[in-house]
């Protein structure tokens, strides 16, 4: 900048100039005012004074000029002097402020204020430049990090992504993009249903978001998402805080891995838990879970509930003459046409065998229960053609009433099919409801309670063992022990019969530590007599799991009967953890630190979540026989087997009962098996002749090889 050009440069000027020629006018007025002063004392002959001071006038305006150049140069030159480091420092400025740190100020050897000045600036400047010099190497150092953390989360298998509180995503990589099609870049800064209309985020899910912001703590939850195509994918997402400064809020990191082909695989399992092979109808299990619902329900809404129990007339005779496949596909058909005579929002259900069950909410009497079962007792009279053959069935159906005959499922269940069976006790194709005068059941069940009570004391329990083998040596592996109750005169009853009723009554706690306290005796006597030692697998009840003291009382039985832990296998059903599923695991984990073996029996005939069962204390699964014995159902017998495996869980098959069973289970690599192919259930006597005649046959081996 040229300091004449500055505007403060020409301030000065003008300031001084104005100062002279005030300083000159005043001169010259003084002069003026002492003329006139003397012009009124001419008369008194004072010329002299007058004319010096008309000489001095005439002489003060040269001199006046000659004074304001003089000055004017001396003006300029100082302010010159003054202002060119400050002309010099502004220039900087405005170069430094175009990003040019190079510039500086040049800066004499006079120690004035202004060279102090812009000493200072320098120094000021080189420490800027410095500064800026770092910032930009940590800026590359940081941009190149972000390049590499991007890559490096870029190449992650799972789907990696950010968000904050209100759901607008700041970080996404490309596993998560590639679900919706798109690049990571166009994802940040906005939420889902911008760039994916096909799902919106639900509040559940914006509120666990929160949830972590507010606890700061660590969230694991699933969630499923909609490519831009509708396909559903479902991820396992673990949500953790990210803590921002004052100036920034916190947000929440979400690491989520693919689990679609994991729920496709436990959706087959519930389905298959939940509903018929055969027919495709919801099966027993669902049965009394829907009805507990629709009970609840009608509860609530005081409405009145119809249970019909159907079971075929002379099905069995049919299947014995033309063969199961006739049978079934009659079977199927049949479930058609019952699904066809009632409403939309009622359902039908097949329990199993020939019989059927269908649950009537929100009827206005009992006459539209009757109305029901005579629309499908006319459509299933009418013939049937299957692969050539023409048949023509019959049906009996029984009918409770909720809430005139009973408030909860069992009972409902358990009056319709008392009715049922009064129905075919007199002429069968008929249906009956239920009524009072059909007590004799019950009757039969409070006096089987009253015998169980006394059985224990008159020890009519005896315990059966039934051997489980390991498929690759062959050899006995175990043996699972099995309740028998043989009474003095109703005589061998079958334990479907009396083990629900010693859990209703509560009889399981003392029979059950009976049980425990025989099995681990007999199991230190076949140590002691030399036999190998076998692993002996116990039922544990879901009342027992519920009992606080449990397991004081287990600790104190194997010291009493001195029974080494590791023998000892406890087997719970799928009920047993869903139903209590934090208490039972407390318990089981102090089992499995004790040193027992934890099973999961009938596995795949409830819905345990693979996603649950890796979080469980659980070393052994046994397959339910239905996955042996259906062909149909290999496909989710040979997924669970391979769960099983990356679970590093030992797997033993119930239910074998053919040599093709058996070779196909050694096929997949299944690890145990037991069913009566192998062995039934043995007395303790047999079970010894049993292993006396497998360490025979093993020696005649050994003999022959020698």
């Amino acid at each position: 900048m040229k300091i004449w050009k500055s505007k403060i440069f020409l301030r000065i000027c003008i300031t001084q100039l104005a100062i002279i020629l005030i300083l000159f006018g005043l001169l010259f007025y003084l002069s003026s005012l002492i003329i006139s002063t003397n012009s009124e004392v001419y008369n008194q002959g004072v010329m002299s004074t007058y004319s010096a001071v008309r000489d001095f006038q005439k002489t003060l305006l040269p001199i006046g000029l000659a004074f304001i150049g003089v000055s004017m140069f001396i003006m300029i030159y100082t302010a010159a002097r003054v202002l060119k480091p400050l002309s010099q420092l502004c220039s900087a400025i405005d170069t430094i402020a175009k990003g040019n740190f190079e510039e500086r100020v040049d800066v004499s050897n006079r120690k004035t204020e202004t060279e102090l000045l812009a000493t200072r600036f320098n120094e000021l400047i080189d420490q800027i430049q410095d500064f800026r010099t770092n910032l930009l190497k940590n800026e590359e150092q940081v941009r190149k990090q972000k390049e590499f953390l991007q890559k490096v989360i870029n190449h992650n298998p799972n789907a990696i992504y950010a968000m904050d509180s209100e759901g607008r995503h700041t970080l996404v990589n490309k596993a998560y993009a590639d679900f919706f099609h798109v690049i990571p870049e166009e994802m940040v800064g906005k939420k889902e249903e911008e760039f994916n209309p096909i799902r919106i985020q639900t509040q559940t899910f914006l509120k666990e978001n929160q949830q972590v912001i507010n606890t700061l703590e660590e969230l694991e939850t699933e969630v499923s998402i909609f490519d831009p195509n509708g396909k559903q994918y479902w991820l396992d997402v673990v949500k953790v805080p990210i803590i921002g400064d004052e100036e920034e809020e916190t947000q929440v990191l979400c690491v989520a891995t693919d689990i679609t082909e994991r729920k496709e695989q436990e959706e087959k399992i519930r389905f298959h838990a939940y509903h018929d092979d055969l027919t495709n109808l919801p099966n027993r299990k669902m049965f009394f879970k829907r009805l507990e619902e629709e009970l609840e329900d009608a509860k609530e809404k005081q409405e009145i509930l119809a249970v019909l129990f159907l079971d075929l007339d002379g099905f069995k005779q049919v299947n014995d003459t033309f063969g199961h496949n006739v049978g079934d596909r009659l079977l199927q058909v049949i479930s058609e046409r019952i699904g066809s005579c009632i409403r939309e929002k009622d359902t039908v259900f097949r329990l199993g065998g020939d019989e059927f069950t269908v649950i009537l909410q929100n009827i206005e009497d009992k006459h539209v229960a009757a109305e029901s079962a005579k629309s499908m007792m006319d459509m299933l009279t009418k013939p049937y053609e299957i692969e050539g053959n023409t048949f023509v069935m019959t049906t009996s159906i029984g009918i409770s009433i909720y809430p005139d005959n009973g408030l909860d499922s069992s009972s409902l269940t358990k009056y319709a099919d008392m009715a049922m069976y009064q129905g075919k006790q007199q002429g069968k194709n008929t249906y009956r409801f239920y009524t009072t005068d059909m007590e004799s059941d019950i009757t039969n069940n409070i006096r089987l309670k009253m015998e169980l009570r006394n059985a224990l004391e008159k020890n009519q329990f005896f315990i059966h063992y039934q051997p489980k083998v390991s498929l690759e040596s062959e050899q006995i592996e175990g043996v699972e022990a099995l309740l028998r109750w043989e009474h003095e005169e109703l005589g061998l009853v079958s334990p479907n019969e009396f083990i629900p009723v010693i859990e209703e009554t509560g009889m399981i706690h003392a029979i059950g530590e009976w049980i425990l306290k025989t099995v681990c005796t007999q199991h230190k006597v076949w140590r002691d007599q030399g036999y190998p030692t076998l692993k002996v697998a116990v039922n544990l009840s879901p009342i027992q799991l519920k009992d606080p003291d449990i397991i004081e009382k287990i600790t104190d039985i194997l010291q009493e009967t001195n029974m080494e832990p590791e023998w000892l296998e406890f087997e719970i059903t799928e009920t047993s953890l869903i139903e209590n599923k934090k208490e039972a695991t407390k318990i089981l984990k102090k089992l499995r630190k004790m040193g027992i073996r934890i099973a999961i029996d009938d596995f795949g005939t409830g819905y345990s979540s693979l996603h649950l069962l890796k979080r469980l204390p659980v070393d052994i699964l046994k397959i339910d026989r239905a996955f042996i014995q259906d062909n149909d159902d290999h496909a989710i017998l040979e997924s669970i087997l391979e769960m099983a495996k990356k679970l590093q869980l030992t797997v033993v098959a119930e239910g074998v009962e053919t040599k093709e069973q058996l070779d196909y289970l050694k096929d997949q690599y299944c690890q145990e098996a037991q069913g009566f192919f192998i062995s039934h259930p043995l007395s303790k006597e047999k079970l010894e002749s049993f292993v006396n005649a497998q360490l025979s046959r093993e020696k005649s081996k050994y003999l022959k090889i020698c």
